[in-house]
């Protein structure tokens, strides 16, 4: 089971809460800008400086965490079962390649035949920043989201009679 223990004072003191699902705005249950410890079970949370799951982030992994670095910050938590990619760009190009399309068999006499063929490739490279804390430490890593989908290429021609 993944949860979360929060505490209001470090070393596990003070007021604590069970968390197994998301929590979108702490300011509803009075924990806003109050938790100094935490617990976690199972998968990472992702723990965040403003409501609705926005601002900064961190991490944490399954552990206990007597201390937190941003200690009477947070204001919203999420259960971390994927990375989320808050940036990003994308760059695109054009390219001219020789493709070989089927036409009809037969072309009436006088007759004008217009081709058009779209190619479209995708490849996407977002950075990525990652920020790990684990037991009052943190690591910033930096990478890059790398997506490549498939190869779709669309033909269609036009006959005119001249």
């Amino acid at each position: 089971m993944n949860k979360i223990i929060v505490y209001q004072h470090k070393d596990f003191k003070g007021i604590s809460k069970e968390f197994t699902s998301d929590v979108a705005n702490l300011i509803d249950i009075n924990l806003n800008d109050c938790i100094s410890s935490l617990k976690v079970i199972g998968q990472p949370w992702v723990l965040y400086a403003d409501t609705n799951f926005s601002g900064h982030q961190w991490i944490f992994e399954e552990g206990d965490y007597a201390t937190v670095e941003a200690n009477d910050t947070f204001s919203s938590l999420q259960l971390s079962n994927s990375i989320t990619v808050e940036k990003g760009g994308s760059n695109t190009k054009t390219e001219r390649k020789k493709v070989q399309v089927s036409l009809p068999t037969t072309v009436p006499p006088h007759t004008k035949i217009t081709v058009n063929v779209l190619r479209k490739e995708v490849d996407v490279k977002v950075p990525v920043q990652l920020t790990v804390t684990q037991g009052g430490r943190s690591k910033t890593e930096y990478g890059e989201y790398r997506c490549q989908s498939g190869l779709a290429l669309t033909t269609e021609y036009r006959e005119e009679k001249l």
